[in-house]
This record gives structure tokens, C-alpha cells and sequence, in this order.
């Protein structure tokens, strides 16, 4: 191995590396790090490891991370699109702490490489979204939103107050991503985006808890109603509606 070159042995180790999957939400701030066993092996690989930006194109952000570590990896991802992961955990934890935002505003400079962005977090609504999802997406074509809100007062039902009847939208989308194709989210009645014309998939979980239960038949249907006319209208060239 050590006889390869350094092009066909980086071709090699990129698929060490497990593709970055938007629709997994939970994931540990380790995955997809081979880097430091093929580091260990010798100090060719290693050279070749530090030379393989896309060994370094996943970035997940998170209130574990470090400044030095996400200058280091944005450094080796060269130019390559990147597919970014933040995690603010607890919305309160993080507005505490005085080194997450700044790490935070970092990754936002490398934005126009992102090709895949996924949000994880524990967030009362509308404020702490809308401080951590930018307002353009302009080279995402993957996105995730895997939100708990805290409050559901403010929360993000297109429909359905406490007495079943049809309420007006307290949740307007904010975000533009002209590219976007595949988006996943986990609570029914959010959709972060206003403008996003290429949307052709989106996956909806855990729609029984949210909108079934004690909801009735026309309680039920009226927001299905009111839903598939709003992303109609969004996602005109919407193909795969996966709900679970």
C-alpha cells in the first residue's frame, strides 16, 4: 500500500468514510471519523488522510466542539461541499454559553459550501429557530429539522387549538433554499422554507402522535387539508410524500 499513489490510495480511503445521512437524527459528534485510525497506521497515510478534503467535508457542530477543531476541518475540506450538522441540544444551555455562537458564526462563513444541513435541538419557538437556521440556504439540496419545541403555545401547528377548531398559521417559514430537493422533519405542520420550487421528497414522522390521538375524523382531515394546499403551493414539483 505504501507503493500507491497518493491519488489512488485518497480514492481508497474516501470510502472509509460512511456517506452523511440528512435523514438520520440521532448521531453521535464521532461518526464518520476513520481518520485517526488510518492516521495511526503510518506517516504516508497520514499525509494522505490530511490531503483528502473529502475525507474532512462532514461538520457537526455542537456544544462539545472546538474552535481549534472546526477551524482544522474547515481548513482540510478545501473547497469540497459540506454537509453540516448542528445540534444547540438544549436552546437555554446554549444561549449560556459564551463559545457555541461564535463557533456558530465560524461555520456560517463557509455556507456557500453546504450541500446538506441538518438542525437537531430542544428550542421554544418562534426566536431560537430562526437564530439558528440562516435565512438563505443557496446551495443546500438536503435539509433535516429534528425540533422539539419546548412551548407549544408558540409552536409550529399549522392548525388546532383546544378546541379542534381550524386556527390561523402562527409559524411562518423563513428560510429560502432555491436548490433544496430532499427535506425531512419530524413533527407535521413544519416546513422552515418559502422559497424552495425544486423540493421533489419529503418524509414526515411521527405524524400519529402529533395529529392523531384524540383528534376527530374532521379535526384529522382539515388539517391534512389545510397541509397538502400549503405545500402545494410551496413544493410544486413535490413527487414522494413519506409520512410515519
Amino acid at each position: 500500500m505504501e507503493n500507491l499513489p497518493i491519488e489512488v490510495l485518497s480514492h481508497v480511503f474516501i470510502f472509509t468514510v460512511p456517506r452523511h445521512d440528512y435523514r438520520e437524527q440521532y448521531v453521535s459528534e464521532t461518526t464518520n471519523k476513520p481518520h485517526a485510525s488510518l492516521s495511526l497506521v503510518c506517516r504516508y497515510w497520514e499525509q494522505v488522510v490530511l490531503k483528502t478534503p473529502q475525507m474532512w467535508s462532514y461538520i457537526h457542530l455542537s456544544r462539545e466542539s472546538t474552535k481549534q477543531t472546526l477551524r482544522r476541518r474547515i481548513e482540510l475540506s478545501s473547497r469540497e461541499p459540506l454537509d453540516v450538522r448542528l445540534n444547540v441540544g438544549y436552546d437555554s444551555d446554549v444561549d449560556s454559553s459564551t463559545t457555541f455562537p461564535g463557533y456558530y458564526q465560524i461555520l456560517l462563513e463557509t455556507i456557500d459550501r453546504w450541500r446538506s444541513f441538518v438542525f437537531q435541538g430542544i428550542v421554544p419557538f418562534p426566536h431560537s429557530p430562526m437564530q439558528w437556521i440562516p435565512e438563505l440556504l443557496p446551495n443546500v439540496v438536503e435539509a433535516a429539522y429534528y425540533g422539539l419545541v419546548e412551548d407549544d403555545t408558540e409552536g409550529l401547528e399549522v392548525l388546532d387549538d383546544d378546541s379542534g377548531e381550524l386556527t390561523e398559521s402562527r409559524f411562518k417559514p423563513w428560510t429560502a433554499a432555491p436548490k433544496l430537493r430532499r427535506f425531512v422533519v419530524n413533527t407535521p405542520g413544519q416546513f422552515l422554507f418559502m422559497e424552495c420550487p425544486l423540493v421533489t421528497e419529503l418524509s414526515v414522522s411521527d405524524v400519529g402522535q402529533w395529529w392523531g390521538g384524540s383528534s376527530s375524523l374532521h379535526s384529522w382531515h382539515d388539517k391534512w387539508e389545510e397541509y397538502s394546499t400549503r405545500l402545494a403551493e410551496l413544493c410544486p414539483q413535490l413527487e414522494i410524500l413519506e409520512l410515519s
